[in-house]
Formats: C-alpha cells, structure tokens, sequence
C-alpha cells in the first residue's frame, strides 16, 4: 500500500444540547484535558479569534503521542477545521474537521471526520483505524456527557492557579522532588502509597492514595509528562465529584527563590455533589471546596519539597503560643523548622506559610500596593522574621511599610523590627498593653530555641474597633473580634479579593485555642466572619484555606462548649474531663492537648466569668504538660 494514499472515518454522535453548547466545548481546547478521556495535555503556540496552532498529547492504543495542528474556527458556521503540521508515526498527514448540525428538539447532529495518510502497510493502517475508532467514540461520549449536563459550562469546568515562591532553593530543587513521586510516601505526610512507572521517556503512569485530615483515603492514577521547566499530569481516574481534573507544575528560579505555579482545571460532575458536600450543595459550592482543598494539596507538596530541599524537616506540630514560664517538666526537642513559602492567593496578594505549622511556628501575609507593602504578622524568631523580609523585598511594592500584628502572642510580632524604624506598626489597643505587659517571656517557655535578636516593638498606631488601611487602591480592613483566641484578635479583610487573614481565631488542621480569649467569644466571631463569604481564608497557622476551616472551628468549639457544660455539671474538673472525653471526631487536628486549656476557659464563662478574663495560665498550662503525660508541647520556632 503506498504511503501516500489518503484513508477516511467519520463518526457522529447525537447530543442532547443546543449547537453552539457543543461548538464551545470543541472549540475551546484548552478544556480538552478534563473533558475528553484521551488527551492529556495542551499547549498553545499561537492563537487568534480565528485561528490557533497548538501542541498536543493524547493517549493513542495504550501510549502517550504528541503532535502539532492548526485549527480554523468558524462559529458563525459551527464547522472547526484541523490539520498537524507534524504528525507522529505511523501517521504521515492528518487532517479534518468537526461540524454540528441542529437535528431539532434542542439536539445537534456531531460529526467528526478524519483523513489520513499512514507510512506502511495494512498493519500501519489496522493501527491507526482502531486508534481513530476508540478515540473518537470516547471523545463524543464525553462531549455528550458534559453538554447534557444541564447546568451552564462554566459552572461546572473552571480552572486556577496558585503561585508558590520558595525561599533559599532553585527550581531545579522543586522540580526533582515532584518528578520522584515515588518517594512521596517517605516525603509527604498526606500520601500513603504510590506507584510509579515511566513506560517511555519522560512519560510516568502514577497510581497514588491519598488520605485527608479527616482520614478518608482517596485514590487516583494520573499520567505525568515531565518536560522541561513543566511537569503536567492527567488524572485517569479523578476522585469522587470530578469528571476530569489535570494541571501542571511550572519551575522558575525568581529573585526570592524557586517560584512555581501550579495549575488546576477540573470538570465537576453535579450529579456527585450531594453525595460528597451533602444534600443541597450546588455547584458554586463545589467550586468552591475544590479550589480549597486541591489548592491546599499542591501547595502543601511544594512547601514540603522547599523545606526537603533544605534537609531541615519538621515534625508534626500545630500552631498558637503561650507567653508564660511553665512549671519544670520533662522536655520535649527543641530543634528542627519549618521554613516559610510565599503563595499568592489572590492579584498581589500573598500567604506566607510555615508548614504544618506548630507552637510558635506562624504564618503572614503581605498585600501589595503601588504606594507600599502591607505586612500582616511578622513571626517569632529573628531567622524567621529576616526570611520573611527577603521574602517580601524579591516581590516588590511601593516604599511605605506598614505592619499589622493580628494579636499580642509574640510568635506574631517578635519580629516587628525587622522590617526597620521606618515601618509603622499597627494593632488593637490591647494588643499594645498586653505586649508591654508579656515582654520576651515566651521565650523562656522554650530556652533551646534559637530566637536570635527578638525584640517587644510595640505598635504606634492603635484601635479599638475597625480601621481602613488603603494599600494603593486596595483596601484592606481591620476589624477587631475579639475576645476569641485571645481579648485583642485583629482579622485583616480585603473585601474586594474576598482573602480573610484570621490570625489566631482560625486555625488550619490543629485545634482552637481559647485560653486566654473566650470560647463563647470565638463562636461569635466565627460567626462574624462567616458572614463575609471569604474566597480564601489564611489562618495563624496551617495550610491557606477556604470557608470549611471555619466551620471546622466552629465544630471543634461548639463540642468543648458541650462537653464542658457536661462535664461541669458531673463535677469533673477540666484536666479529669478532658481525660475522659472522646476526641475521635477531632483526632486529625494537632496539638490535642489543647483541650485542657479551652475546658478552663469554658467552665470560667459557665460559672459567669466574662470572656476574657485572667486565668492562672501558668496553672493551666502545666495541666497540659501533665495531659500530655508530661511531656512540654514541641517547639520548631
């Protein structure tokens, strides 16, 4: 058989969706990955209104190929045309078109022509025949599957990117621990096992079980294309909800260390929604938790592989702080880190995390303005706070600083001076009487870690309700809600981002801490800060996060404020009943010994206490040791 000679298949499909429903998602192919089974990845390399030319890798009989095509889109028409500039064995040319005819009653006729020259013989042409077959009867069952949806396109696939800088590491660093996936189990505490293979070059099949914080496994296969600076993954089979998800990994060295974007597109299947959000969940709702907890996944793998890179890991720990002197104890390390990672979370908005956080260990946030830099916390050590600078300086910003301390704990201000006697610090008025008060005495809570030159900068501008901050023509909000964490929590909102910095009043992944603030207080202003609707909620510590964490706090609180009201009336002291309670709905949270701490303060406002008021935290805080069989609580500041 001549190489030359030109072959044809046509296959069609009946949609139950209107013709331009269907051209949209033909048209669109940056789509294609989570919507048609066999592709895998595509990149453009020109586009226009009417005519693109793009890179694409799809699955063909069990493997992965890649090809060039040029498409002309007529929507006027409802015809795309298609033809590779390079094809790939036993291919020699391909060509064709898709056209959508309305065959009435809302339904379109789907047509999908291909013609071909193939180098070889009838083998070649049995090969291509039953490739162009078994794609093309997947792509059309998916076209059709995503169009009868019945909700809007856009509303079910979407797709975001977080971008995550690494301080004191290069791309490079990055992107050999992403490629060995196979060493995740060893690396990442939320995979338990995967299984890798690299059946052509540079091409992986990884199989990989994940477990949330909830301690639900969830497994998926993806296939992973590592090309340079970029490694794109396809999920053959996604998690529950989704009808596709892929995305990908883009390594750059910046002025403030590896940067790396990481992309998601997913397709959600409504269908599944209720089964997995629960009844009455809509799709905004799924957006919504995806966006929270895949952006959550990613960015915890990159944060992990910088703190990997740097060969200084950190345990598992949680956050908040306790700036007293304790009774002896027997002691627990004091050594380790967990060093900080700049993700942008909204156009000039950044999170800086410290993962998996823990006593001490805190995040921050900077917003940037053309006139200057706000920076929300400035963590507790001096190494620390400097890496936060730098961080802050490789991103840019106008000249003025200005700092805001979400509450007087010193694990979010010690690093105040820092940032120089040209930054104006702000807080809540008593956040500033505290301050003076507390002094330095956190660190001798902790004695072997190394705090460097910590400083108490007390804030020269302070409030008592709300302030208005304008970082160029952002503005930012600050709202006092406390007594929660503690009497003096300041949250920072930025309405039009819709980002909520919850300093200490919302922790990500590690329980509550009402000591010294009020339990009841912090259910109220959780509920104040539900009421926002935020997009992106940063906690004082843990992973950034979406709304869920604070319904997750309100869970946790709403159970100690129960248990407390029980166990007060059974005569049981806080340390017996936290002894005797059943954490099993919040074991995955850290730093369980938190506990103790919150039934004091819960049983002070049972017996008509105001919130907020003094508590031999010295006292209390030794019945913590003493839960924690003695041990002190693991500091990695």
């Amino acid at each position: 058989m001549s190489p030359s000679r030109p072959h044809q298949t046509v296959h069609t499909r009946v949609v139950a969706a209107p013709p331009e429903v269907v051209y949209e998602l033909v048209a669109d192919v940056r789509r294609w990955p989570v919507i048609f089974e066999p592709t895998v990845h595509v990149r453009h390399l020109e586009r226009t209104p009417d005519v693109e030319r793009f890179e694409l890798w799809a699955q063909v009989n069990g493997r992965v190929n890649t090809w060039a095509s040029r498409r002309d889109l007529d929507p006027a028409g409802l015809r795309v045309t298609f033809r590779q500039e390079r094809s790939q064995a036993p291919l020699t040319s391909m060509g064709g078109d898709w056209t959508f005819r309305p065959v009435g009653g809302g339904r379109t006729e789907v047509v999908l022509t291909h013609r071909f020259t193939v180098d070889g013989g009838e083998e070649q042409l049995a090969w291509m025949n039953q490739a162009l077959d078994t794609n093309s009867a997947r792509e059309l069952a998916a076209l059709a599957r995503v169009a009868e949806l019945g909700h809007p396109v856009d509303d079910l696939v979407f797709s975001f990117t977080d971008r995550v800088v690494l301080p004191g590491v290069s791309a490079a660093d990055v992107y050999a621990f992403v490629r060995r996936s196979d060493l995740w189990p060893q690396r990442l505490p939320h995979v338990d096992r995967v299984s890798l293979s690299e059946p052509q070059p540079d091409v992986q099949d990884m199989e990989m079980d994940t477990v949330t914080a909830e301690g639900r496994s969830h497994t998926t296969r993806s296939i992973r294309l590592c090309l340079p600076g970029q490694i794109v993954y396809k999920q053959v089979v996604p998690p529950g909800m989704l009808l596709g998800h892929a995305g990908s990994w883009e390594f750059a060295d910046g002025p403030g260390g590896a940067e790396v974007h990481a992309r998601h597109s997913v397709a959600v299947d409504p269908e599944a929604i209720d089964a997995v959000l629960g009844a009455g969940s809509t799709p905004a709702d799924a957006r919504r938790h995806l966006r929270d907890v895949l952006g959550r996944n990613s960015r915890a793998t990159l944060e992990h592989a910088g703190r990997y890179a740097r060969e200084q890991p950190a345990p598992h720990t949680g956050g908040g702080c306790v700036p007293v002197s304790v009774p002896s104890v027997v002691p627990a390390p004091a050594t380790g880190d967990a060093d900080g990672a700049l993700t942008e979370v909204a156009d000039g908005v950044f999170a800086y995390t410290q993962l998996p956080g823990g006593w001490c260990v805190s995040n921050a946030g900077v917003v940037v303005g053309s006139d200057g830099v706000l920076v929300i916390d400035t963590l507790a050590t001096e190494r620390r706070a400097r890496r936060l600078r730098a961080a802050v300086d490789g991103i840019g910003g106008g000249p003025g600083r200005l700092v805001v301390n979400t509450h007087h704990h010193g694990d979010h201000n010690f690093g105040n001076h820092v940032f120089g006697p040209g930054t104006t610090v702000v807080a809540h008025e008593l956040a500033r009487t505290e301050m003076a008060d507390t002094g330095l005495a956190l660190t001798g809570l902790w004695p072997d870690v190394d705090w460097g030159d910590v400083r108490v900068t007390l804030p020269a501008v302070t409030f008592a309700d709300r302030l208005t901050v304008h970082v160029g023509d952002r503005r930012a909000e600050l709202v006092h809600v406390g007594p929660a964490h503690t009497t003096n929590d300041v949250v920072v909102w930025l309405p039009d981002e819709r980002v909520l910095f919850a300093g200490d009043v919302v922790l990500s992944g590690a329980a509550p801490f009402n000591l010294m603030g009020s339990v009841s207080g912090a259910l109220t202003a959780l509920e104040r800060l539900r009421k926002l609707e935020p997009r992106t909620v940063v906690c004082g510590h843990g992973p950034v996060t979406g709304p869920q964490a604070i319904e997750d706090n309100i869970a946790y609180l709403r159970w100690v404020r129960d248990l407390a009201a029980t166990a007060h009336a059974e005569g049981l002291t806080p340390l017996a009943a936290a002894r005797s309670a059943d954490l099993a709905p919040f074991a995955h949270l850290l730093d369980g010994e938190r506990i103790v701490g919150n039934l004091h303060r819960a049983y002070a406002e049972i017996t008509g206490g105001p919130p907020g008021r003094p508590l031999d935290v010295v006292a209390i805080f030794g019945e913590m040791v003493a839960y924690n069989d003695g041990r002190l609580p693991t500091c990695r500041a």
